[in-house]
């Protein structure tokens, strides 16, 4: 758990290496969430990796199609 406010770094790659987001700012002790809109990425792997002065974490997202709903009328 961070003791202090600090800078951190949000990237996520596509399989290939491209970057498709990024978000850089502050994060603060307690609790936190980083929203990131996805809905226009093609499904596929992606790497997203956080950074701060402390750390670097590193995980595997995977995006998967949208679903088609058939009306039933």
């Amino acid at each position: 758990m961070l003791a202090e406010k600090t800078t951190m770094a949000f990237m996520m790659k596509s399989s290939e290496g491209e970057i498709v987001r990024r978000k850089a700012g502050f994060i603060y002790p307690g609790s936190q969430k980083l929203q990131i809109p996805i809905g226009d990425l093609k499904p596929g792997t992606y790497f997203a990796v956080l950074r701060t002065p402390d750390i670097v974490r590193a995980e595997r997202v995977y995006v998967l199609p949208k679903l088609i709903h058939a009306s039933t009328t």
